[in-house]
């Protein structure tokens, strides 16, 4: 189109421009606004996951395909893609394209002879075949990023392939893009409910066939204002029932008129990056759910369901590629979706990025590959992103690795290695968002089936599953040592109301001296440290469920400002409850029991950091309470770096190494069995941390230490796990 926007093209514009996909696909794109893709859960995948994904489920469906090696096949997608490297997907800052293609300019020409070496003309032409046959779908496609990537993928085997056989397939040749059209009307299917994304990927598929391509052959679209239809577009692949409009959690196969030809029993493949919605978002939803779904649990987010239906999508011995959130991995409602993943297929890979920053919006990513087959003594290939753990020297030695030798990877199935920080983060785009692929290889590892639990997933090295498998059979569950009296904090629901200062108090206990009775010393999760407290002489207005407010008349004067905020179920105010609106969100129901001595353990922290209370506080919901007979005991137990390191291990983890010790992650801490002096032994010295409120305490941790190694008969290789992950 020219400058004066008549729509006419020269002769000599002609010759010298050609058509760049992502020009009109970021003009597209934004027909979706940021707000309207947080609604949905939409949110892009980064090109070097797409590629990682794609080679890696790709690679598998053509070793099963062909019955040809895999390494061989990956070899071949290797070279592929160096022939052929993945372009810009929708969404990906444009800024970072010209390093990749500065990157794969001088792979660009891959020789003939190499290929003849790598593969046959009979290997060749299976391969061809099985490329033709392969039936792909995206259950929750967005605007097309991973669509994209696999046809790239596709495309780039397809065309080295066709050099072998002697296909003259130079980029943007008639023959070329016959094959591409091919490819998009016959391989790839997508499902979407927001109707607009749908066109979206259309376009975006078409216009992969547009690249380098004169403007003539384009030069009846005049007008990108407006999304145009795709009926009146030239030369486009019919996609109407291919790329559909639908809702892919809640319809059978049949009842989506996917066109699958004679493959109406599944598809080959299932890639997706699910739609991340929270489930108070998904509350319609939720009775359709629960009559559908065997991983149905009321506090699971919508991505959970995916995979499930997922599964269903695929045909028997058909291969799945997720990116998700991380979450079910250990939280309680996952527990059904594990028990899914781990018995209807065999896992092959299993990756938690934990906080490497690979989506702004999402945190705590994870990919998962598994093929719908009966798993039997199956082996999974495992990584767990360490953050801070990776030396230069060692990145570097990922990075000298050929791609011949990377590829021999399923040989080395006892390498316990680091990772560098967050490589996938804006911050550290260059070079070492690059490295994805290579870390992989290098430093993955392998680890049973039948170690991915239904009590939670940790991917973790054989030797470190040994040793948490030896502290739990040594030891009493917490929550069982201590009879269930492992609690929450206190939810109010609105802390600007109920938490008050000493001045507040002060002059609610002036006006009616009943106040003093529900004023209660308060300490937040921030307030707890290491054997000591931060006392802010902060208190808590303990309005408990089932007061009566009216004997309180101070404290019933101080609320009512904030009655429309503090109401439950109504918009601007609390959670739907039970509860009056002055009443406390959730509190214990014996008020006694929790003025008592007790542990109190905050939940956001570094490392545990626990306190024994014997002054009566209240605490928020950002810590954990439990009562006990041995609390001194159970403070040097929970306080150690040998407690320290099991939690590490086994309890949810948020940005920057915090872990979050929910009390679902605190009752399974072991507790030794021990003599009556054994414990006497840690209580005093842990009397001894507490009266110096944590200075100058280390011969004492010490001789903590040494003692729980003794009750856990812990040797001392492995101590030296433990003491090596605080080096």
């Amino acid at each position: 189109m020219t400058e004066n926007g008549t729509g006419k093209i020269s002769g000599e514009m002609i010759e010298t421009m050609a058509i760049d996909p992502e020009i009109f696909g970021k003009v597209l794109e934004n027909t979706l606004g940021v707000a309207e893709r947080g609604k949905s859960g939409t949110f892009y995948t980064p090109r070097e996951i797409v590629q990682f994904m794609g080679t890696e489920v790709l690679s598998r469906y053509l070793a099963q395909k062909t019955e040809l090696d895999f390494v061989l096949i990956q070899n071949l997608l290797q070279m592929a893609i160096q022939q052929n490297p993945i372009q810009q997907l929708p969404g990906e800052n444009p800024d970072t394209l010209a390093s990749h293609s500065k990157l794969n300019i001088q792979d660009s020409n891959i020789q003939d002879s190499n290929i003849r070496e790598l593969i046959t003309i009979s290997q060749a032409e299976v391969l061809q075949q099985a490329i033709a046959q392969v039936r792909i779908l995206d259950p929750a496609a967005g605007s097309g990023a991973l669509l994209v990537g696999i046809f790239q993928l596709l495309w780039a085997v397809r065309r080295t392939v066709g050099q072998r056989l002697g296909e003259n397939l130079e980029q943007g040749s008639l023959a070329s893009k016959k094959i591409q059209g091919e490819i998009i009307a016959r391989n790839l299917y997508g499902i979407d409910l927001n109707p607009e994304a749908i066109e979206i990927s259309k376009l975006r598929l078409w216009l992969g066939l547009l690249e380098e391509t004169p403007l003539e052959e384009i030069a009846q679209i005049r007008n990108l204002e407006k999304l145009p239809s795709l009926s009146n577009l030239p030369k486009l692949p019919n996609l109407e029932k291919k790329l559909i409009c639908g809702n892919a959690l809640l319809s059978n196969i049949s009842e989506l008129q996917l066109d699958l030809d004679s493959q109406g029993d599944g598809f080959d493949i299932v890639i997706g990056n699910p739609p991340y919605v929270r489930q108070e978002l998904i509350k319609e939803l939720k009775p359709a759910l629960s009559q559908r779904y065997e991983c149905y649990a009321g506090m699971a987010d919508l991505y959970v369901y995916f995979y499930e239906q997922g599964l269903k999508f695929l045909k028997f011995s058909g291969h799945l590629v997720y990116i998700s959130p991380n979450k079910y991995f250990r939280s309680g409602y996952g527990a059904k979706l594990r028990k899914l993943l781990s018995t209807a297929g065999k896992i092959d890979i299993l990756i938690d990025f934990k906080d490497a920053n690979i989506f702004k919006e999402i945190t705590y990513p994870s990919i998962i590959l598994i093929k719908k087959v009966k798993p039997e003594n199956n082996q999974v290939r495992v990584l767990n992103w360490q953050p801070n753990q990776l030396s230069a020297r060692n990145l570097d030695q990922s990075l000298n690795q050929p791609v011949n030798q990377s590829h021999n990877y399923l040989e080395n199935q006892n390498q316990s290695h680091s990772y560098p920080e967050n490589p996938l983060s804006s911050k550290a785009r260059d070079p070492l968002i690059n490295t994805f692929d290579a870390i992989y290889q290098n430093h993955s590892f392998l680890i049973s089936q039948r170690d991915l639990t239904l009590d939670g997933w940790w991917l973790e090295s054989p030797q470190v599953l040994k040793l948490l498998n030896k502290l739990r059979s040594t030891g009493i569950p917490l929550r069982q040592y201590v009879h269930q009296q492992l609690y929450r904090g206190i939810t109010t629901g609105f802390n600007t109301a109920f938490v008050i200062d000493r001045d507040s108090k002060n002059r609610l206990v002036r006006e009616h001296s009943s106040s003093g009775e529900i004023l209660k010393p308060f300490l937040r999760g921030r307030d707890i440290k290491r054997w000591s407290i931060y006392d802010q002489d902060l208190y808590l207005i303990f309005t408990y469920r089932g007061i009566d407010i009216n004997k309180y008349p101070a404290i019933k004067d101080y609320l009512m400002p904030y009655k429309s905020r503090l109401t439950p179920g109504i918009v601007g105010g609390r959670a739907a409850g039970s509860y009056q609106w002055f009443e406390l969100q959730a509190s214990p129901k014996n008020i006694s029991r929790f003025e008592s001595p007790k542990i109190i353990i905050p939940t956001i922290v570094k490392q545990p950091e626990c306190y024994f209370d014997q002054h009566g506080y209240f605490c928020n919901d950002k810590t954990s309470v439990c009562f006990s007979q041995d609390n001194e005991y159970l403070l040097g137990i929970l306080n150690s770096k040998i407690i320290n390191w099991f939690l590490r291990h086994i309890a949810a983890t948020k940005r920057q190494g915090f872990l979050e010790l929910k009390p679902v992650y605190l009752s399974q801490v072991p507790i030794p069995i021990a003599s009556e002096t054994d414990k006497k032994t840690i209580a005093t010295l842990a009397q001894k941390c507490l009266e110096a409120q944590g200075v100058e305490i280390k011969i004492w941790e010490e001789a903590i230490e040494t003692k729980l190694a003794d009750l856990y008969g812990l040797n001392t290789q492995e101590m030296q796990i433990i003491r090596e992950s605080y080096s």
